[in-house]
């Protein structure tokens, strides 16, 4: 895939001449693959920094017409005609590729350039489609806008790729020095849905937006977010990164699957979802340092209480951390016990593994070494672990336990807003002001038990 990009992307990912230096540590006769390897090894590390396009993000503020129009007549004189209908498309286009070289310049969005089933409507308030930003990418990387790596279906589903584009620093010029861009032009479009529902998964494996009827205590909860989410735009949430801190910006939404109101149900948002537990330690709100409460191995204590046993009632037991799981990272663990509880079968959750392990490289991540049917033992470790949760596992119950754990979260969500104290939700733990923790302890605890009938543990990261 390299060896098809121009000299001009080939040279943003080994600027400075790195790729003469890496060839010169080989012998090029006699380490032709070895360099090819770790050409890819960096390639594909620097991919991984990516997020996904988000159609519901926009640009609002004076300066942000002017600079479409400029782009779109800029484009015509190139020999590429685009009308008043794309404007709204790139403007979101344009709002995900500053946002994104914003938080980092080396951060790259993922693009769906293929026609397939529309996006309903409801979600996607800018109108997007595939082939509008197709041509539109086009378009600005024929001006050298932007770098754009095309991507790939393999065979091995885990080993395909999405195609990403990002930034050039000369667009982001233009923006902020032509136009006046500044940070504060990016926004959620103010019809972005607080509520979505999925489809079951297709025979690829992949689920689809569906626009459904929503039930009268579904509807009062998008309420609850809309109003949680004004709440949290009037707060400075400030989030570390390997560029410096800065401010980030949260839709919060709860996301069902299986077109069932009981089934996932979890609650997303803001690009601190996506930072490590290391940098998250260093955020602040409003100014004040925070503090992180984990309900500990969430999923596994909702198991227990599945077949009646109150775990933590007479054990602090980490279950993640039994004899049996020593040789493995107990963030490996959770990853594969959760996997496990909705894969159809051992296989499933095997496949599930590998796949997670060839587009992220999990394992690398965690301190451990992939090595031939590392996926098979693990899930054969976690069986033999949890002899008690035979039947929980390939039951499909992982969907029930994120809605539970999206309940849980929606409890401290309507307390945050009566409180007027900013918590953050991350699926099973929470973020606060360090004054607030004792406080926020109590209430996880209360909702826990609550909506799983059972005691949890919740662990600080200070």
């Amino acid at each position: 895939m390299f060896h098809k990009l121009d000299k001009r992307t080939q040279d943003w990912f080994f600027p400075d001449g790195q790729l003469e230096d890496l060839k010169k540590l080989f012998d090029a006769t006699s380490f032709e693959g070895v360099v090819e390897e770790e050409i890819k090894l960096r390639v594909g590390l620097q991919l991984k920094h990516s997020r996904a396009f988000d159609s519901n993000l926009v640009a609002v503020g004076v300066g942000v017409d002017e600079a479409v129009q400029f782009l779109k007549e800029r484009f015509k004189s190139s020999g590429r005609n685009f009308y008043k209908n794309i404007d709204s498309q790139l403007t979101c286009f344009l709002a995900n590729l500053y946002r994104r070289y914003l938080r980092s310049n080396r951060m790259w969005t993922g693009l769906n350039l293929h026609n397939g089933k529309a996006i309903p409507e409801i979600y996607n308030p800018s109108g997007v489609n595939p082939k509008s930003i197709k041509n539109l990418k086009a378009a600005l990387e024929k001006e050298g806008f932007i770098y754009f790596v095309p991507g790939f279906n393999a065979k091995n589903a885990s080993k395909s790729r999405s195609p990403k584009a990002i930034a050039d620093e000369n667009l982001v010029q233009l923006l902020e020095q032509e136009f006046g861009w500044k940070p504060t032009f990016i926004r959620y479009h103010h019809q972005a849905r607080t509520i979505e529902m999925k489809s079951a998964k297709n025979d690829k494996g992949k689920r689809t937006l569906i626009d459904v009827e929503l039930p009268k205590n579904i509807i009062e909860q998008g309420e609850l977010l809309e109003e949680y989410n004004r709440f949290l735009y009037d707060q400075l949430i400030m989030v570390p990164s390997d560029e410096g801190d800065f401010p980030d910006l949260i839709h919060t939404r709860r996301i069902f699957n299986n077109n069932d109101w009981q089934s996932g149900g979890r609650v997303f948002g803001g690009d601190y979802q996506q930072t490590s537990e290391a940098l998250r330690e260093k955020m602040t709100i409003n100014g004040e340092p925070v503090i992180e409460l984990d309900i500990r191995s969430c999923h596994a204590t909702m198991g227990f209480a599945q077949i009646g046993n109150n775990w933590y009632a007479h054990s602090n037991q980490d279950l993640y951390l039994r004899d049996e799981l020593r040789a493995w990272d107990r963030s490996l663990v959770k990853i594969a016990f959760n996997i496990m509880l909705n894969a159809k079968d051992q296989q499933g959750a095997i496949s599930a593994l590998n796949y997670r392990q060839g587009n992220s490289f999990l394992l690398e991540d965690l301190g451990q070494s992939p090595f031939k049917g590392w996926a098979k033992r693990l899930v054969n470790d976690v069986t033999s672990a949890f002899p008690e949760l035979s039947g929980i596992f390939y039951s499909g119950l992982g969907n029930t336990f994120m809605n539970k754990e999206g309940n849980i979260c929606m409890a401290i969500i309507r307390h945050s807003l009566e409180s007027g104290i900013p918590i953050l939700t991350l699926h099973d733990s929470f973020i606060c002001p360090e004054s607030y923790a004792s406080t926020l302890d109590g209430l996880i605890k209360d909702a826990f038990q609550r909506e799983v009938g059972a005691t949890c543990v919740v662990e600080w990261s200070r």
